[in-house]
């Protein structure tokens, strides 16, 4: 699982030599991984900046128990929308979104305004992201 999470492009036979199994071992290990739904995936990383979505923002969305799932639909739906957190304590969902500047951060406040109250703050630079799950 480690040597996925740094490179799920690896081939079988890489992955079979790194843990010194057979290739036919390491594709039924992987498979039934798949299969289990623990690995659900594989994805590609883009450097967002390159494509100019310069703003990544935490939005804070604190509403009535009756507005959850308008705040589910609403952050499937939207592109913009990385993460959507439903959290315990004084908030109720903490929303990861990026945009291209300004004017288009505060068109995606305003979708949530109906919804309840918002608080929103840019991030300035993250020293962490998309860490993995270390597997021991």
């Amino acid at each position: 699982l480690n040597a996925l999470q740094r490179d799920s492009r690896q081939s079988f036979n890489a992955l079979a030599k790194l843990t010194g199994t057979s290739t036919p071992t390491v594709i039924d290990r992987v498979r039934r991984l798949e299969d289990q739904g623990i690995l659900r995936g594989y994805t590609v990383i883009i450097d967002r900046k390159k494509l100019g979505w310069d703003l990544t923002s935490i939005i804070r969305v604190t509403c009535p128990q009756d507005q959850y799932q308008k705040v589910h639909r609403l952050s499937q739906d939207m592109s913009e929308i990385l993460e959507c957190h439903h959290v315990t304590g004084e908030d109720s969902f903490f929303i990861k979104v990026i945009a291209r500047d300004i004017e288009h951060l505060e068109t995606i406040i305003s979708r949530f305004s109906g919804l309840g109250r918002s608080i929103s703050t840019i991030v300035l630079s993250s020293s962490i992201e998309g860490k993995g799950l270390s597997i021991k």
